[in-house]
């Protein structure tokens, strides 16, 4: 089994590395480019590259690899019945390509529901200590947000409390709860019960407002309006306030400039202004 391990990693990482190999004549003349220029080709080039990731990654998991006695690696995975064999092709995945897993990986993870969920999340844990494994633990917590479990959320939730000292780790934990969607609502409405609202609370109150702007809830906004109201920090709500999309904040965000809009500071003045201007 490890060696179909490193086969389906090697020959996942080949598949990718192919399209960037074929495709970078688009830098070879880099040389007479202007900065603007080599710029706008590289973007245009990751437009590529994303657009074409997912054909990319169903040609892979559907073209038969001689290595695997001619099965593809869509026949490999989904064929798997052991959660153990399953998370071992995700760590050797993790390990030997730069790449996001596949998501037809991800895909056959999910089967495993709260035990899967819970390996993660102790892996994750383990991976916090050093910078050294912060590309580690970044694929991790992507991966459980990917799966998309109502079960990784509250260990979600605790895992970005724990680590909110750390603003690259908390930012990942963050991504991944925005990565599940609506199922976050009901757990973080419950969490922001609190009267006090701190850095924490904040940062959950982003992702709330996020997920929320394609999920509206009466609730979300309420929650949101009183946050602005009662907060000393009024900073990270008017960004919440702006990624929730929500016009009826406009009268309220208005008014407290004609109010206060000599005293504050610029950077509130300016995002203020701003976020009404969008709404």
């Amino acid at each position: 089994m490890e060696n179909i391990r490193e086969i389906l990693a090697e020959s996942y990482k080949k598949a990718i590395s192919e399209v960037f190999n074929k495709d970078k004549s688009l830098f070879e003349n880099k040389g007479k480019m202007t900065a603007d220029k080599m710029e706008q080709a590289f973007y245009e080039f990751l437009d590529f590259y994303q657009t074409e990731k997912s054909n990319i990654e169903n040609s892979w998991a559907n073209t038969a690899v001689a290595e695997l006695q001619g099965k593809t690696p869509s026949e490999i995975i989904n064929g798997m019945d052991n959660i153990d064999d399953v998370y071992d092709l995700f760590l050797c995945m993790m390990e030997n390509t730069d790449e996001e897993i596949p998501d037809l990986l991800i895909n056959k993870m999910k089967q495993y529901g709260a035990g899967m969920s819970e390996r993660l999340i102790n892996l994750a844990r383990t991976s916090t200590d050093t910078d050294k494994h912060e590309h580690i633990f970044a694929e991790i917590v992507s991966t459980i947000g990917r799966m998309g479990l109502s079960v990784s959320i509250e260990p979600l939730i605790s895992l970005l409390y724990d680590l909110l000292e750390d603003k690259r780790k908390s930012d990942y934990v963050e991504e991944a709860l925005r990565k599940i969607g609506e199922a976050v609502i009901e757990p973080i409405l419950k969490a922001l019960e609190k009267d006090e609202l701190g850095e924490f609370e904040h940062r959950l109150l982003y992702v709330l407002a996020i997920v929320g702007s394609d999920a509206k809830d009466e609730r979300i906004y309420r929650i949101l309006r009183k946050a602005f109201r009662e907060s000393v920090d009024k900073l990270p709500v008017v960004v919440c306030l702006a990624a929730y999309k929500d016009g009826r904040a406009v009268p309220m965000l208005r008014s407290y400039l004609e109010k206060n809009g000599r005293e504050i500071p610029k950077q509130l003045f300016y995002t203020v202004m701003d976020t009404v201007s969008r709404l």
